[in-house]
């Protein structure tokens, strides 16, 4: 329960950055027909991760989760009250700034769109199959298929440091993973509420339009 607060801080938010395409973008293999949009530059995707740290819906969803942390007692340690209180959405924020600055680290490196791209396809099941891809897999600056190294690398590696200011019940490395695991579990559901919610998305993903060149062959 001490890693709630991680998922209600680490939900990207929907960063509007509407830069002009660097290259064409063109459907990856495995999460094809999707809405298509200018990739980010570097700047973009630092914005992005600032809005995902600062951004009010955040703000709101850490003081949430502490909440919810001091009133399951987890970890025992922190006790209740507002000094519990407080220790909670320290830890939420210090897990969530430490998350944001590896991700937009390994976006920048990697090449990566951290953005949720929505199915363009028509019926349930593949439009929750894509959901569920995006959780493990992105789209590179030209529209390409990779795994999410950002996305995944950065909610155990961020959940892990945070064993460094947690109290012994939940320091293990177990404890780390469990938090990780969460984090991920968070960044599934935020896409699923973009995939059927359109005004929940970034504004140039909230509307279905052509992609940026031919599907890849």
């Amino acid at each position: 329960m001490a890693a709630v607060v991680a998922i209600w801080s680490s939900l990207p938010v929907q960063a509007q950055t509407d830069l002009e395409p660097a290259a064409p973008v063109q459907p990856g293999r495995l999460i094809q027909d999707t809405a298509a949009a200018p990739p980010l530059t570097v700047g973009g995707k630092f914005h992005y991760r600032i809005l995902s740290l600062f951004g009010p819906r955040d703000l709101i969803g850490l003081a949430v989760g502490a909440g919810i942390a001091t009133g399951f007692e987890v970890p025992e340690e922190w006790g209740r009250g507002g000094s519990g209180y407080g220790l909670q959405y320290a830890n939420g924020f210090g897990i969530a700034l430490t998350r944001q600055a590896f991700a937009w680290g390994l976006d920048s490196a990697f090449h990566e769109d951290p953005r949720y791209f929505p199915s363009e396809e028509h019926g349930f099941i593949p439009r929750m199959k894509n959901v569920f891809k995006q959780v493990l897999i992105c789209k590179d600056d030209e529209g390409r298929d990779t795994v999410a190294y950002g996305r995944l690398v950065s909610a155990f590696a961020a959940a892990q440091v945070a064993g460094a200011w947690q109290p012994p019940s939940t320091r293990g490395f177990g404890n780390g993973l469990e938090r990780g695991a969460i984090i991920l579990a968070a960044d599934g559901t935020i896409s699923l509420v973009q995939e059927f919610i359109p005004f929940m998305r970034p504004g140039s993903l909230r509307h279905r339009h052509r992609s940026y060149g031919p599907p890849s062959p």
